[in-house]
């Protein structure tokens, strides 16, 4: 799952997030599921104005969003968790680089 980069820096330093997307985005599902922040469907102005203000008027609920924010970034974002998934979807190009070495090194194709 991709999100924008600059959603995981802010949630790296601890930031709520206020994710402006559509009803099924997985950001959505990730802010809920970590209740690391609110959810506001991308069209609704008013709705980013809601958020906005409860966040002003309601500082428990922004410090909550904020320490929940770092642990989903933890538990999301990790090298621990994302090398191993890398390493598997880059396999392939891998061992076509390694074997194109070889052909190369041994002057067969």
């Amino acid at each position: 799952v991709m999100f924008p980069s600059k959603t995981a820096a802010a949630m790296a330093c601890g930031a709520a997030i206020i994710a402006m997307t559509g009803a099924g985005s997985p950001l959505r599902s990730l802010v809920e599921r970590y209740d690391c922040g609110v959810w506001v469907d991308y069209r609704d102005v008013d709705g980013l104005v809601v958020a906005l203000s409860n966040y002003s008027q309601n500082r428990p609920l922004l410090d909550h969003h904020k320490s929940r924010s770092r642990g989903a970034a933890e538990a999301e974002f990790s090298k621990e968790r994302n090398l191993p998934r890398m390493m598997e979807l880059l396999a392939p190009a891998n061992d076509r680089a390694l074997w194109t070495r070889t052909c190369r090194a041994d002057g067969s194709s």
